[in-house]
């Protein structure tokens, strides 16, 4: 809930500058008064009336948007990959707000998303892609994170122990805008008959 219009655009278009071969959409899912299930509605149908019905999925998912996932299912039963950015810091603030103001002052001052972000586990029990599924982790505090505060979040508060993760020297204010984060997400993300899969990599591992 904290990019704006401009950020929006600078990562749609760094992401069409890494990833020459795909077609890239970014679609802003944020609204005040929507929540995290009705986030992942909205992208199921934005995917239903938007991307070509044959047409391989690779999800890049920021925060709000990888929390949205189990509520999408049309969406993901057609996704073939997908990176979640996390934050150890930025994470902290949807769970900070609700404490001070409670659910109800929590969704007024920063959307219904947001409030529900910090009520709940970032997926709900049981949950499992159907994919291969990697975070990247944002590991320095922005400046609304030292003004209050925060603590970095362990492995065990974002979810993380399960799947794989790296961490990037990187905070939420500059995310959208970050070539390093990019490159490390299509590096994940990566497709085409010329280049390695994520499966193929992890199996040369074991």
């Amino acid at each position: 809930m904290t990019a704006d219009t401009r950020k929006f655009a600078a990562c749609e278009a760094l992401a069409r500058a890494n990833w020459r071969e795909a077609d890239v959409f970014m679609p802003d899912c944020r609204s005040r008064w929507r929540g995290v299930r009705g986030t992942g509605r909205w992208l199921d149908v934005w995917a239903a009336a938007t991307l070509a019905p044959a047409a391989p999925v690779f999800i890049l998912a920021f925060v709000l948007g990888g929390a949205a996932l189990p509520y999408a299912p049309g969406l993901v039963a057609r996704t073939r990959g997908v990176v979640t950015v996390r934050s150890r810091y930025q994470e902290g603030v949807p769970r900070w707000v609700p404490r001070r103001l409670g659910w109800f002052g929590a969704a007024l001052l920063v959307g219904r998303a947001v409030a529900d972000l910090g009520a709940s586990p970032f997926w709900p029990p049981g949950f499992r892609l159907g994919c291969p599924h990697w975070s990247l982790v944002e590991t320095e505090p922005t400046r609304l994170a030292v003004r209050l505060r925060l603590a970095p979040m362990g492995d065990d508060e974002l979810g993380l122990v399960t799947g794989g993760y790296s961490e990037l020297a990187i905070n939420h204010d500059a995310v959208y805008e970050s070539a390093p984060l990019m490159r490390a997400a299509l590096d994940r993300l990566s497709v085409g008959e010329e280049r390695e899969t994520w499966e193929t990599r992890e199996r040369g591992r074991r």
